[in-house]
């Protein structure tokens, strides 16, 4: 077995780490009807996915702009799949139990958030298919200083830090 682990210097962690402090992920995200989702993504999804089922669809706006998302089941899986506003697709993310990260993977992900935290909880993983190529994006709940916050990384797919945000809830309106 090949051991991977991620390059980097302290200092440019640190330095990551601080800038990165200050992002926050502001999402509303609100339902909508199968309607009003584009017709260009149910097709994408019926072709992808003709197993789906239990589908809800939404809109969601952060700083970024709008964009829209289906999430449902299929295979016995829990997906979500984002789509552009004019119905292109962004990104494709199935959550995934830890024991489906291979050892590798997780001592990279594992060794970036000990770096970063006093304590910290894993609290979903994301197999994430994006036109970036593979990558595991994270819900962490995280203490630092006595301060918990709840957080989202971004981690490539041999394990190694791309970037992390607060999140900040303005409605809670996520099924899985």
């Amino acid at each position: 077995m090949i051991r991977t682990t991620c390059r980097f210097e302290f200092i440019g962690i640190l330095l990551v780490f601080t800038i990165s402090l200050h992002a926050q992920k502001v999402e509303i995200e609100k339902r909508i009807d199968s309607a009003s989702f584009p017709d260009k993504s149910h097709e994408i999804l019926k072709a992808g996915f003709p197993g789906m089922s239990g589908a809800k669809y939404y809109i969601e706006t952060n700083k970024q702009g709008m964009t829209f998302e289906a999430k449902f089941e299929s295979d016995g899986a829990d997906y979500s799949v984002e789509f552009s506003s004019n119905g292109e697709w962004l990104d494709t993310e199935m959550t995934i139990p830890q024991t489906d990260l291979e050892n590798s993977i997780f001592e990279n992900i594992n060794k970036s958030l000990k770096h970063r935290f006093d304590r910290f909880t894993l609290k979903k993983i994301q197999h994430q298919l994006s036109p970036a190529g593979i990558r595991y994006e994270i819900t962490v709940k995280g203490r630092l200083k006595g301060k918990g916050e709840l957080y989202e990384f971004l981690f490539d797919s041999m394990g190694c830090y791309l970037d992390d945000q607060i999140i900040e809830i303005e409605t809670y309106t996520n099924e899985f």
